[in-house]
């Protein structure tokens, strides 16, 4: 199995704000609710912010 790294910023380029909050909005963590609660609640905003960087590790195909 292997992922890609993605800068969520990078991906917010890309993409744009609604498409990458649609994106996230899909995640779902089976252990780790916190970070399913960051990633879609707070990561865009602080990303935007610079408070924090976010990286998503897709996996390929």
């Amino acid at each position: 199995m292997s992922f890609s790294i993605l800068s969520l910023r990078r991906f917010i380029e890309a993409v744009g704000e609604a498409e990458a909050k649609s994106f996230l909005s899909t995640f779902v963590a089976f252990r780790e609710h916190d970070a399913e609660s960051y990633l879609k609640e707070k990561s865009i905003e602080f990303e935007s912010a610079g408070i924090s960087g976010t990286y998503l590790a897709l996996k390929e195909n």
